[in-house]
């Protein structure tokens, strides 16, 4: 997988923001990997950059956090987690009923929050 990642690296131009070259290559291994192998290399190079930088149009300037999305991802035991800790049963004893240490599982309830508080707020009107 190295080796595919490189392939994108002659393509970036030198003036590439670290943070883009980071999104890039996701994008580009992503590519890579989903669609057909078979494509040229600078079909996949060149839509990898275009969607860094349709991503740094729309929301470059500001400082966002990026959650893993444990819960919006379907993973089951996150959200039997979740579901546990929301109805009262204790952080600790709950990580342990679904195979998570105390400090995951309160990252994974961390996120959660913050996506619940973050999804409530996009819906509120602002006039």
């Amino acid at each position: 997988m190295a080796n595919m990642a490189d392939e994108l690296e002659p393509l970036l131009p030198t003036e590439y923001p670290e943070l883009w070259r980071t999104m890039a290559h996701a994008i580009f291994m992503r590519l890579r990997l989903q669609g057909n192998t078979t494509d040229d290399v600078r079909v996949h190079g060149r839509l990898a950059m275009e969607l860094t930088e349709a991503l740094a149009d729309a929301i470059g300037g500001d400082t966002i956090y990026i959650p893993v999305g444990h819960f919006f991802r379907n993973d089951a035991r996150a959200r039997a987690l979740i579901a546990d800790c929301n109805s009262g049963v204790r952080l600790g004893e709950a990580a342990r009923r679904h195979g998570y240490t105390p400090a995951r599982a309160k990252q994974l309830l961390r996120e959660w929050a913050e996506d619940d508080f973050n999804a409530r707020q996009g819906s509120l009107p602002i006039d």
